[in-house]
């Protein structure tokens, strides 16, 4: 009897995610070990990038959420008073 697939419903599959949680530990940790450059004090701490995309990623979502509470017109919008025009 031959072997069955079973579909792959995930978007992305454990191996890929787990390769990419461990090039995201390596970095963090590297983070400690190397030298930054730095122009700014603020940029010396370590994972200060991380954090601040972080927060701008939160800071983009939320603002969005927050027009489209202000933008989005109800769901019966086009219905007229009359039933089908």
């Amino acid at each position: 009897m031959a072997k069955q697939k079973t579909p792959q419903t995930a978007l992305v599959s454990v191996s890929w995610l787990s390769a990419l949680l461990g090039v995201c530990a390596v970095l963090a940790i590297a983070e400690f070990i190397l030298h930054r450059h730095a122009y700014f004090a603020l940029e010396a701490t370590p994972l200060f990038f991380a954090i601040f995309g972080f927060l701008a990623f939160g800071l983009i979502i939320a603002g969005s959420w927050l027009v489209a509470k202000f933008v989005t017109r109800p769901v019966d919008y086009y219905d007229t008073p009359e039933g089908d025009a």
